[in-house]
C-alpha cells in the first residue's frame, strides 16, 4: 500500500512538473520581430505586395497617400526620412492609376531628387527594393505608415 501511495505522489509531482515546464515553455517563447511603423507616433497601415500590384489600408481619416520604393532600407527619424535621396520611384494621391488601397506595379513613377516629387517618367522596379506607404491627413500631418516591405522584382 505504502509503495502504491509512494506511485501515485511520484506520478502527481511528475504531472505538475511537466504542467509548469509547458507553461513556462509558453511564457518564453520568442514573440518574433514586432511589426511596427516606419515613422513614430503613426497608426500602422496594413500593406503587402502580390502579382504586381501593391495594397494598403488607410484609416478614414487619411487624405493623402505616398507609396515609396526605395534602393536601400529606409531611414527615419521621428516622422522624417533621412535617406530620401534613396527613393528611386513610387506614386501618390492623384497620380493616373493611384487608388485609395492599392497601385498597379504599372502605375508608378520616377521620384525626382531636385523636385522632391514623383516626376511624370514611368518607374519599374527591379531587384531587390524597400518600399512603404505613408498617409498624411487634411493639415499635411503624417499620421499613419505602413512597416517597411523587402520585395524581389523580377
Amino acid at each position: 500500500m505504502k509503495r502504491y501511495m509512494v506511485n501515485i505522489i511520484s506520478l502527481l509531482l511528475l504531472s505538475i512538473a511537466g504542467a509548469l515546464f509547458s507553461m513556462g515553455c509558453e511564457l518564453f517563447e520568442d514573440p518574433g520581430t514586432p511589426i511596427t511603423p516606419i515613422f513614430a507616433e503613426t497608426e500602422l497601415m496594413d500593406a503587402s505586395y502580390s502579382e504586381g500590384q501593391f495594397y494598403f489600408s488607410p484609416s478614414w481619416d487619411v487624405t493623402n497617400i505616398v507609396l515609396g520604393i526605395f534602393d536601400s532600407q529606409i531611414v527615419t527619424s521621428g516622422k522624417c526620412i533621412v535617406n530620401m535621396f534613396d527613393m528611386e520611384g513610387g506614386s501618390c494621391t492623384g497620380k493616373p492609376g493611384f487608388t485609395r488601397s492599392w497601385v498597379p506595379e504599372g502605375s508608378l513613377y520616377t521620384y525626382d531628387d531636385a523636385l522632391m516629387f514623383f516626376n511624370d517618367s514611368l518607374y519599374d522596379p527591379f531587384g531587390e527594393m524597400y518600399w512603404a506607404v505613408w498617409g498624411f491627413n487634411a493639415d499635411w500631418v503624417i499620421i499613419s505608415s505602413s512597416e517597411q516591405i523587402t520585395t524581389v522584382f523580377p
